[in-house]
């Protein structure tokens, strides 16, 4: 049973696959972590580890081909690719996935004049 908990944690379930954006999502982890994924056209492995200003991500696809432009770590943030590209068996991209940037601006409060 505990071979068993101890796979469960080592696959990570993409929680969402957008095609026609070319977007995969996954599940944001707070420590280093290796998983596998699989997707309708794909499989391959994540990786993520904390980075400086954000987390950083390798996709590497193990077979098949993923279209991506996109990754998102759900309720973290999201990286862009430079470029849609195919990933096809054996090749990777790394991305640092960070927090989106606030304005930094307070909403404007009425006066409480009228004129």
């Amino acid at each position: 049973m505990a071979k068993l908990l101890e796979l469960r944690q080592r696959v990570q379930a993409v929680e969402n696959i957008q095609a026609v954006t070319r977007t995969l999502a996954f599940a944001p982890t707070e420590k280093p972590s290796a998983a596998f994924w699989a997707t309708g056209s794909a499989w391959g492995t994540c990786t993520q580890r904390p980075a400086p200003k954000g987390t950083a991500v390798e996709l590497r696809a193990l077979g098949g081909e993923l279209a991506l432009a996109k990754l998102v770590l759900t309720g973290l943030g999201e990286a862009a690719l430079e470029a849609p590209r195919t990933l096809r068996q054996g090749e990777g991209v790394s991305l640092t996935v960070t927090k989106p940037k606030t304005a930094g601006r307070r909403p404007a409060r009425p006066s409480g004049r009228s004129r």
